[in-house]
């Protein structure tokens, strides 16, 4: 006999496995972003001016919340991830919610909270781990838009406004009513929603272009500052010539949605969006349409208005897609599990993913993208779920040890203590990476404590030349970040300049103390 509450169970084992995840997954600040998004909550509540010129000071909902976490329970960059803990709870219980058939919620949960990227930003400090509950939430109000069309109208537009000012690729999305209207003026339906929608979004807009006219002096503010900063000059495939574009526009994107760990969702999505797209179908459409232009936006997408430069996928970007494709493969599970033809295609799909991974040389992804295919293929009906089940949990319980193992953050802060304590005491200056010296105020308790800490950035900054000093470099930042490798390589050629030589060392896989003295 079925047990009538299980799907519960799995809502709850969900809920679990992602407060376990925040609990016992943290592996430390990342040393980008995520620092200045820490910085500005808190500068914010103490009353200070955060935004400037710096585009990230002006995605407030990034860093609204977490400051208001930390303005009440302490300056605490662990404490202040617990928006992230928040927001992904909310997305998966809409989730659970949207999805109407007990032996369909599984799927939902069980592809959300197990994406590997999505559950490695639960517990950094990124616009784009809150993003994804804004972004769920618009095809989700969608649902409702014949039922209920001022309330959701109004909702949707503060949706998108939240979401803009969290982070900009909700704009993604700005054109999914305009698309969804079409589709209902085609089929003849209430149009009521859009007359409520549009007016109000006009409001929102009208507002947003006022706000930076009266405190900056030009109602483009914003969009200048995205323009000027978003970009990074290393990821520039304008400057890189017309092959480099064409290969990002080609080829690439198969490769970043296989190392992205997105490769399964979508094609595994690619039946309810065959039945939204062809049949029209409730649900299956609204989340094929808000699926389609996602992937779209992340595709075909500028950073510049200037010229054509498409961005760069990274992982962290890309995880506002996870789960609205979720949803997308609850629903289309009906129409593949035990249709042959379906599962058949869904296998040759999966097998290609594991050829683009053997040609990037990722073995273990090759390894399991290959399993997924093989379990598609051979297993039917009920048997496929907890298969699947099972292979993306250990995935999901690996990949952080292996994060947490390599990065070892809480071997790097001990010595990151120790070593300011040393520098405080014995008057010798510590130079370090310069993100961890650009993240000092984060790492710090007492930032006094960092008064003899410099960047290896800042050497032409000192005053006059030290008898000794102490050099500090956590391994994974230089091996992360090629800039870091850069200044290390300028501050050794600086230590040889100027007569220093190496007195004493302790180093280990991920930090390298070194003592310098002129003779």
């Amino acid at each position: 006999m079925k047990n009538p509450y299980s799907h519960y169970y799995y809502l709850g084992a969900g809920c679990i496995f992602l407060i376990l995840y925040w609990l016992l997954g943290y592996e430390g600040i990342a040393f980008e972003d995520d620092v200045l998004y820490f910085q500005f909550g808190q500068s914010y509540y103490q009353g200070q001016q955060v935004q400037s010129e710096d585009y990230l000071s002006h995605r407030w909902g990034s860093y609204l919340f977490s400051g208001w976490i930390t303005s009440l329970l302490g300056p605490s960059y662990r404490l202040a991830t617990l928006i992230n803990l928040v927001a992904y709870l909310g997305t998966l219980t809409i989730i659970w919610l949207v999805i109407p058939y007990r032996n369909l919620k599984k799927w939902g949960v069980i592809f959300f909270v197990t994406h590997l990227f999505t559950l490695q930003y639960l517990n950094k400090l990124f616009p784009d781990s809150l993003l994804i509950f804004w972004v769920l939430l618009i095809p989700v109000l969608s649902l409702y838009r014949h039922s209920e069309a001022p309330k959701t109208a109004i909702a949707m537009g503060l949706v998108m406004f939240l979401g803009f000012f969290t982070k900009e690729s909700v704009s993604f999305l700005f054109i999914y009513p305009l698309i969804l209207m079409a589709f209902d003026m085609h089929f003849k339906k209430p149009l009521k929603f859009y007359f409520y929608f549009f007016p109000f979004a006009g409001i929102l807009m009208a507002g947003y272009f006022l706000y930076y006219w009266w405190n900056f002096d030009s109602p483009f503010y914003h969009i200048m500052t995205l323009q000027e900063s978003y970009h990074l000059l290393s990821h520039s495939y304008a400057e890189s010539g017309w092959k480099a574009i064409l290969s990002r526009l080609t080829y690439q994107p198969f490769i970043h949605l296989t190392e992205n760990y997105l490769w399964v969702l979508v094609m595994l999505a690619l039946p309810s969006w065959y039945l939204g797209m062809k049949f029209h179908k409730p649900i299956h459409l609204e989340f094929a349409i808000a699926n389609t232009l996602l992937l779209a936006g992340f595709w075909f997408m500028t950073t510049s208005l200037h010229h054509y430069n498409p961005m760069y996928l990274q992982p962290r970007h890309m995880i506002i897609m996870v789960a609205p494709l979720s949803v997308a493969i609850a629903y289309g599970v009906p129409s593949w599990l035990q249709n042959e033809i379906w599962r058949r295609n869904l296998a040759i799909l999966m097998f290609g993913g594991s050829l683009i991974a053997l040609s990037q040389a990722w073995w273990v992804m090759a390894g399991m993208l290959a399993l997924i295919s093989a379990l598609i293929f051979k297993l039917y009906g009920k048997k496929l779920w907890p298969a699947l089940a099972g292979i993306l949990l250990l995935a999901g319980i690996l990949f952080p040890f292996q994060e947490i193992t390599s990065k070892n953050y809480s071997h790097f802060y001990r010595h990151f203590v120790e070593e300011n304590k040393k520098a405080s005491k014995s008057k010798i200056p510590l130079f370090t990476n310069d993100f961890v010296y650009r993240s000092r105020e984060v790492l710090a308790v007492n930032p006094v404590g960092t008064h003899y800490l410099h960047s290896i950035g800042h050497f032409d900054l000192m005053e006059e030349i030290p008898a000794q000093l102490r050099l500090m470099v956590y391994h994974r930042q230089i091996h992360q970040y090629p800039h870091e490798d850069q200044l290390l390589e300028e501050f050794q050629t600086w230590l040889t300049r100027n007569g220093y030589h190496k007195i004493g060392e302790s180093e280990d896989d991920w930090v390298g103390i070194y003592l310098y003295g002129r003779f």
